[in-house]
């Protein structure tokens, strides 16, 4: 016995022409006309069209065999924001979260890892265009931006293979740090420069760069952080973007598998528990 659905497309077939409209379709009955435009129905057959697939509600990631952390906000640590920790002027009303590893040092982005890097932002500001991401990655990657904790003097040139600029250089340089907020996926233990550190796991810019597959562009990994603001409302507890507006999705890498960060700027998440807010909502 035909269903439903295999009693419309027969009559499909048959006619090819539907009559879809009230005045001519009674309930439980669907009326066709053929090539002489003679009416032909077919009675308890009701055609629903198939239903427009909904997306999947988004599941949060939740990693296992492991300890995983977050980077704690200034407030957190110093009681204010980092305006007002650094001494800074009432006009200065927000400064980036940074926290640079125990062992910071500057490390050079390939092309590859430049595409890669603007490929982690632009899946995390999928409104955005292309030109608009290229943009905003330059903006995020000047010499002194917030990644390379003004090591590099803002006069020093470098290739920028995204943009295109100054390609007769050596490749930009970034640095080894998180901010606040930031997720980690702590690996063991260490002593550097007389405190207690965790190694946290990095993506080695030695190696080819991975795939995306774990980055939803929602959610922070643990070797990518949405980079934070710390502002000077609510004594600091107001954490926003880095800019404000879009989404500053940034790669944590090293020259190694691994960097070390004070167990004094880390909070040891319970297991099981899903990627943090960085921005404290």
């Amino acid at each position: 016995m035909m269903t439903d659905r295999e009693k419309t497309d027969y009559w499909y077939r048959r006619f090819g022409r539907y009559v879809a409209n009230t005045t001519t379709r009674a309930a439980g009955v669907e009326w066709w006309l053929d090539d002489n435009d003679r009416k032909h129905f077919c009675r308890h057959v009701v055609y629903q069209p198939a239903p427009i697939p909904v997306p999947p509600p988004l599941s949060v990631p939740i990693p296992t065999g492991g300890v995983f952390g977050r980077v704690l906000h200034d407030y957190e640590v110093y009681g204010m924001s980092r305006p007002e920790h650094n001494g800074c002027a009432e006009t200065v009303h927000g400064l980036p979260e940074t926290v640079p590893a125990a062992d910071f040092r500057m490390v050079p982005l390939t092309p590859a890892w430049q595409w890669y890097s603007f490929n982690v932002l632009q899946r995390a500001n999928p409104t955005l265009s292309r030109s608009e991401v290229i943009a905003l990655f330059g903006r995020i990657m000047r010499n002194n931006a917030f990644k390379t904790n003004k090591s590099a003097p803002p006069k020093y040139p470098y290739a920028n293979y995204v943009t295109g600029e100054g390609l007769q250089y050596d490749s930009m340089k970034t640095g080894v740090l998180w901010t606040g907020g930031a997720y980690l996926h702590l690996i063991g233990e260490a002593r550097a420069g007389g405190e207690d550190c965790w190694k946290v796991k990095m993506l080695n810019v030695n190696r080819a760069p991975p795939p995306l597959d774990d980055f939803d562009g929602v959610h922070q990994t643990p070797t990518i952080f949405f980079a934070t603001t710390s502002r000077r409302e609510n004594n600091g507890t107001l954490v926003i973007s880095l800019t404000g507006g879009p989404t500053i999705a940034v790669p944590s890498v090293a020259k190694a598998d691994f960097a070390l960060i004070a167990k004094s700027r880390v909070l040891v998440l319970p297991e099981g528990s899903p990627p943090p807010d960085p921005y404290n909502r």
